[in-house]
């Protein structure tokens, strides 16, 4: 099972609980216990547009598309 536990460079992220088989009803409590002792649930991401030049990769250009969002 997977609960909100925050965020890392804008993107949410869970924490993953397991148990023993049959442990369901147990995982569930914790699950719930950590949701109503925390917000994260509650939690947004924020948008945020990230320049092409620090996504990691390059897309490649397009007919009639250039890098400069005000070409001269």
């Amino acid at each position: 099972m997977s609960v909100p536990c925050g965020f890392s460079e804008g993107l949410p992220v869970g924490m993953q609980l397991i148990g023993l088989h049959l442990s369901e009803e147990r995982l569930l409590n914790i699950a719930y216990a950590y949701e109503q002792a925390t917000e994260w649930h509650r939690a947004r991401p924020g948008i945020q547009v990230v320049p092409k030049t620090q996504r990691g990769f390059r897309i490649p250009a397009q007919a009639g598309m250039t890098d400069n969002p005000n070409p001269s």
